[in-house]
């Protein structure tokens, strides 16, 4: 029980080191926007953290991140975050240019390490495969992005699970949406399918389409960062509700 509470409260913070390839814009529904919502994840956090120290005085809960490129902004931003919240977080820092085969016997090395509760990856898009996301132990997989994880999630386990960072970043941002619908623009891959499956148990109905969609070339125009026309599908502007995700196509 106290590794499974445990590992919920590592999987919501990570995504304060997404790459600058991960991006989201759209519509904010109530006015919160991003600050509000980073803000209410790092308070649920440290409430969390902070309880289950005070539960396990000698608890030192600890998410170690593989880095293999070289920008330590990203870095910053993890131990920045960390030390706001009360969480240890190990930088495994390999070479640029390091093959799937050494990022994944460092997994399993991760994997084993019961001082480690969490586990998340900071790489190249080209290293993201099956390969390198199985390898993780659904258990410590604080990204969300493994076939047990994504399969419980798309099963309706969702209390089984972890679910991707940024996909739960996004419903965070979204109000009110039974009855909507949401349009997906290049979200493809796990976290795609995540947020489609997340956004429909909220009662939304979800679209989705390629950047280079010809009906995006024409109908909709950018109008307060969301993608909005007078029509989408056959949808009048009032049924719609529009956000886009863009992610690694390997994600």
């Amino acid at each position: 029980m106290r590794a499974a509470r445990l590992r919920r409260c590592l999987a919501p913070v990570l995504p304060a080191a997404l790459p600058p390839s991960r991006g989201l814009c759209g519509r904010q529904p109530g006015g919160g926007g991003a600050a509000a919502a980073a803000r209410k994840i790092t308070e649920n956090a440290k409430k969390s953290l902070a309880s289950l120290k005070r539960e396990n005085p000698r608890l030192e809960p600890t998410l170690a991140i593989i880095q293999a490129h070289n920008d330590n902004l990203i870095q910053e931003i993890n131990k920045n975050f960390a030390k706001e919240v009360g969480l240890r977080v190990i930088h495994i820092c390999l070479p640029a240019g390091s093959s799937k085969d050494e990022i994944v016997n460092e997994i399993l090395r991760l994997n084993e390490d019961p001082n480690v509760q969490g586990l998340a990856l900071d790489l190249p898009e080209s290293l993201y495969s099956s390969k390198v996301l199985n390898a993780v132990k659904p258990e410590k997989d604080v990204d969300g992005l493994s076939d047990v994880n994504l399969g419980r999630l798309v099963r309706g386990d969702a209390y089984d699970c972890l679910v991707p960072p940024t996909a739960c970043a996004v419903m965070e941002l979204l109000e009110d949406l039974g009855g909507k619908t949401v349009l997906l623009v290049g979200a493809s891959g796990a976290v795609g399918a995540a947020l489609q499956c997340m956004l429909q148990r909220e009662g939304a109905a979800t679209l989705s389409c390629r950047w280079r969609a010809p009906q995006l070339q024409t109908k909709p125009t950018s109008r307060s960062g969301s993608l909005m026309g007078n029509t989408i599908g056959g949808l009048s502007r009032r049924q719609f509700e529009a956000l886009h995700i863009s992610l690694p196509s390997s994600l």
